[in-house]
This record gives structure tokens, C-alpha cells and sequence, in this order.
């Protein structure tokens, strides 16, 4: 058969019902983010075509609800736990720039205090423990690391147990409201 005709085919709630599958199993294994796995979910349960489904794939590995004859590209299914997204704090270009301002926070602000008050005898030298860490939580908003989701990962960057629960409550939930 034509690819073109393959990729036209109509589907049913089968074929819906085994996307929202695959998108939840990609959602509770760190792949995809809440707001990405809510918009898909919403294209995966209005779609009427396979190359619908297909391009709410096309950047996933397996599973897919085509398995890997799917005209999207798939990538040998990986087993091991959730891994932190490409685009996670832990993969952030700051990263680094954090790190460093968490470490030099503590020591850093005793040292100044310390440098202030017995070297160059600063009258209220105190309030460094004020002002240093302040400065230090304004670099962190104004680069953009100041939240995210690295609360959600364990030092080794995967899924914590209960995120990963939170995240199976949020798939089961979105099956139930289908119907599927």
C-alpha cells in the first residue's frame, strides 16, 4: 500500500486509546513535561487520521501506537529509569553558575563578614548575612534557575519516587476523562 494512503488512514478509539497509552508511558518516564503531555493528549484524543497520531511521535522513542512499523521515527525502547528532559535544570547552561553561587553562599558570605569586620573594620558589617545572600537569590531569578523541575530528580537525575507516582495519578486520571 501507498505510503501516502497508510499515513491517510482513518483511526478509531483503539488506535486513540493505544496513543494515550504510549503518551503516558512517555509522560511517567520523564520524556515528556506536564504541558507537553496535556497538549498532546488533547491532539492524540481529537485526531482522525494516523499521521495525526504519528507526528505526536515523531520526536519519541518506542512505544508508539504503531509499534515500530510506524511511519515515524522510533528509537530502540530504553528500560531504564526516567532520565531528566534535554531541556531540565540539570542540563542547563547555568547549571555550572548555581552550583558555584551555592557553594560560595555559605562560605562566602562568613569570609566577606569576616574580611569586612576584622580587616577593614566596617562598622555593621552584619548585615552582609542580609544583603550577600540576597544578591546571590537576584542572580539566581535574573538567570532563570531559580525554580524548575529539579526537585522532581534525584542526584542521578532520574525520576524521584514520588514525582514519578504524581506523574502515573496525572496519565490514569487523563485515560479516565477520555474513556479510554
Amino acid at each position: 500500500m501507498d505510503d501516502d494512503k497508510t499515513r491517510d488512514i482513518r483511526i478509531g478509539n483503539d488506535e486513540r486509546g493505544r496513543a494515550l497509552d504510549a503518551l503516558g508511558e512517555h509522560f511517567t518516564s520523564g520524556r515528556l513535561d506536564h504541558t507537553e503531555y496535556e497538549e498532546r493528549v488533547q491532539l492524540a484524543a481529537a485526531a482522525h487520521t494516523r499521521s495525526e497520531l504519528d507526528k505526536l511521535f515523531g520526536d519519541l522513542p518506542e512505544p508508539t501506537p504503531f509499534g515500530s512499523g510506524s511511519s515515524a521515527p522510533a528509537l530502540a525502547r530504553d528500560s531504564s529509569p526516567a532520565q531528566a528532559p534535554r531541556n531540565s535544570v540539570q542540563n542547563a547552561p547555568g547549571k555550572k553558575l548555581i552550583q558555584t553561587l551555592n557553594l560560595f553562599a555559605g562560605g562566602g558570605t562568613l569570609l566577606l563578614f569576616l574580611l569586612l569586620q576584622v580587616v577593614f573594620d566596617v562598622p555593621n558589617a552584619w548585615l552582609v548575612f542580609i544583603v550577600f545572600p540576597l544578591v546571590l537569590g537576584g542572580i539566581r531569578i535574573w538567570s532563570g534557575q531559580a525554580g524548575g523541575d529539579e526537585a522532581d530528580y534525584d542526584d542521578t537525575g532520574h525520576l524521584d519516587q514520588a514525582e514519578l507516582r504524581r506523574r502515573r495519578e496525572i496519565e490514569s486520571r487523563r485515560r479516565r476523562e477520555f474513556g479510554y
